[in-house]
C-alpha cells in the first residue's frame, strides 16, 4: 500500500510539472496568445547615442514614455508600447546639435522600429542609454529634451 501511494505521488507531481511547462510555453509559437505576460520588461544596457545629422523627428510616437531619469552617464527610460510577438529596436537619436541657451539644451528622440510585429499586447520595456558622448565640460549642465517626455532631465558631468 505504501509503495502504491509513492507511485501515485510521483505520478501527480509529474503531471503537475508537465502541466506547468505546457502552460508557460503555450505562447512560444503563437502570435495572439491571451496568456502571454504583457508586463514584459527587457533591459537594454549601455547603448550609445546614434548621431544622425539628417534625422527628422517624427510628429507622433508609437510609444509612451512612462519615466526617464539620469544616473551617472546613463539615461534610463521606461516605455509602454503595443506589441508582444515581434522584435523591437530602440535607438536614441541625436542630430548633433545643441540649442543656444543657458544651460545648453540637447534635443533627443527615441526611435522605435518593430520587426514582424502582429500582436497588440500592452508591453513595458526599460531602456538604458550611455549619454557620455554628449560631452559637456566638467561641471557644465545640459538639459536633455527627450521627445515625448515632459519631465526635466539635467545632465552634469562631475
Amino acid at each position: 500500500m505504501l509503495r502504491n501511494n509513492h507511485y501515485i505521488t510521483l505520478l501527480v507531481i509529474s503531471i503537475l510539472f508537465i502541466g506547468i511547462i505546457m502552460v508557460n510555453g503555450c505562447c512560444a509559437g503563437k502570435k495572439n496568445c491571451k496568456n502571454k505576460n504583457t508586463d514584459n520588461q527587457t533591459l537594454i544596457k549601455n547603448v550609445s547615442i546614434v548621431r544622425d545629422t539628417s534625422y527628422h523627428t517624427p510628429v507622433d510616437l508609437d510609444y509612451k514614455i512612462i519615466n526617464a531619469e539620469i544616473k551617472d552617464s546613463i539615461l534610463n527610460v521606461e516605455v509602454l508600447y503595443n506589441g508582444g510577438c515581434g522584435q523591437h529596436l530602440w535607438d536614441l537619436v541625436w542630430t548633433g546639435a545643441y540649442m543656444k541657451s543657458l544651460p545648453m539644451k540637447v534635443p533627443l528622440t527615441i526611435e522605435h522600429k518593430s520587426i514582424n510585429e502582429t500582436c497588440n499586447n500592452q508591453m513595458n520595456e526599460k531602456l538604458y542609454y550611455n549619454i557620455g558622448s554628449l560631452n559637456p565640460k566638467r561641471g557644465e549642465k545640459l538639459i536633455l529634451l527627450l521627445k515625448g517626455y515632459d519631465g526635466k532631465l539635467e545632465y552634469i558631468i562631475r
